[in-house]
C-alpha cells in the first residue's frame, strides 16, 4: 500500500462515520466550553460599564489589555492579543507546543489539557475498534461499550509515552536556551534564525516519531485485541522502524493537509472586526468547521495507519 492510497483510504474511511465525528467534536466541545465561558465571564466583569467596553466595539484596546493583564491570574491569563488575528491561534501553540513553553507558562491550561488527553483517550479504543471491524453491526452503545473495553489498556499507554513527550520538551527547552543564549555573541541575525529553525524542526521531528510510535501502538492494541500495552508499544515501535518512509509519509501528508484548516481560520475564523450578533455567530461557525475539519483528519490519519499497518502484517 503506497503512501497516497493510505491517505486516500484514511479519508474516504473516515467520511463513512459521521457519527464518530460529530461525537469527538462534542466531547470536544464539552471540554472547551467551560474554560471559554470563564474567560468571558473574567472579561465581562472587568469591562463592566467603562468607556473601554464601548471602545472594543471598533477595535482591539491595547491599554484596556495591558491593565487587564496585569490584574488576571489563572485561565483568564490564556486571553491574548495574538489569538484573535487569524491564524494567530494555531502559531502560537504550535510555538508553545515546540519550545514547551504551553506547560512552563500556562500551568492553567494543564488541567484542561489532562482532561482532553483523558477523553481522547477513553474514546480512542471505540474509534480504532470501529475501523478495525467495519462489517460489524455498530450502534452508538457498541462504540461505548468497546472504549470501556479497551480504556485501562489505552491509559497506560499513555502513562507510557508521558516520559517521552517529557524527556523531548526538556530537551527542546534546553536546545532552544542553547540558542538563545548564543544570539549576544552573533553578529548578524541569519545564523541565530537559521539556527532556531534547525532546532525547532529537530524538536519536530522528535515530537512526530513519538506520536507515530504511539499511534501505530494504539492500532496493535485494538486491532490484535493486546493485553499488554508494554508489549503493544514495543511492537509499535518495531513496526515504525520497519517502515519509516511509509509511517511518516503518512504521518506528514495528513500534517500538511492539516494546513487547510489553518488557512480556513485565517480568512474565515473570528478576528477583531466582529462588531454584530451576525458576525460574531457566522466567525463562531467558522471556527466550528475548523475543529471539525481537524477532527476529521485526525480520524482520517488513524485510519490511513491503520489501512498501512494491517497491509503490511499480511504481506
Amino acid at each position: 500500500m503506497s503512501i497516497l492510497r493510505a491517505l486516500f483510504r484514511g479519508l474516504t474511511q473516515s467520511l463513512s462515520y459521521p457519527s464518530l465525528l460529530f461525537l469527538l467534536w462534542f466531547a470536544t466541545l464539552l471540554v472547551a466550553l467551560p474554560g471559554a465561558l470563564l474567560i468571558s465571564e473574567t472579561i465581562r466583569q472587568d469591562l463592566g460599564d467603562s468607556l473601554a467596553q464601548e471602545g472594543l466595539r471598533d477595535g482591539f484596546d491595547m491599554d484596556w489589555y495591558s491593565e487587564f493583564e496585569g490584574r488576571q491570574s489563572g485561565l483568564a491569563q490564556t486571553f491574548e492579543p495574538s489569538k484573535l488575528i487569524a491564524a494567530g491561534p494555531f502559531l502560537d501553540n504550535a510555538e508553545a507546543w515546540l519550545s514547551g513553553r504551553l506547560f512552563r507558562k500556562r500551568p492553567a491550561l494543564l488541567g484542561l489539557a489532562a482532561i482532553y488527553g483523558l477523553l481522547w483517550t477513553l474514546l480512542a479504543g471505540g474509534v480504532l475498534d470501529r475501523f478495525a471491524r467495519p462489517s460489524q453491526f455498530w450502534t452508538f452503545g457498541h462504540i461505548l461499550e468497546s472504549c470501556g473495553r479497551f480504556a485501562g489498556r489505552m491509559i497506560r499507554l499513555a502513562l507510557l509515552g508521558a516520559p517521552l513527550y517529557y524527556v523531548v520538551f526538556r530537551f527542546a527547552g534546553w536546545l532552544l536556551g542553547r540558542v538563545a543564549a548564543s544570539s549576544p555573541q552573533a553578529t548578524s541575525e541569519t545564523p541565530l534564525l537559521l539556527a532556531t529553525v534547525f532546532a525547532s524542526a529537530a524538536i519536530a521531528a522528535i515530537l512526530i516519531a513519538v506520536r507515530t510510535i504511539l499511534d501505530y501502538s494504539k492500532i496493535i492494541l485494538v486491532t490484535e485485541e493486546r493485553a499488554s500495552a508494554l508489549g503493544a508499544f514495543v511492537s509499535g515501535a518495531r513496526f515504525v522502524a520497519r517502515h519509516p518512509i511509509k509511517t511518516a509519509g503518512i504521518q506528514l501528508g495528513f500534517l500538511l493537509l492539516g494546513l487547510l484548516p489553518v488557512a480556513m481560520y485565517h480568512y474565515f475564523g473570528p478576528g477583531t472586526g466582529q462588531s454584530t450578533v451576525f458576525s460574531i455567530v457566522l466567525a463562531f461557525l467558522a471556527g466550528q468547521m475548523v475543529l471539525l475539519s481537524r477532527i476529521y483528519l485526525r480520524l482520517g490519519l488513524l485510519s490511513g495507519q491503520m489501512a498501512a499497518y494491517r497491509y503490511e502484517e499480511r504481506r
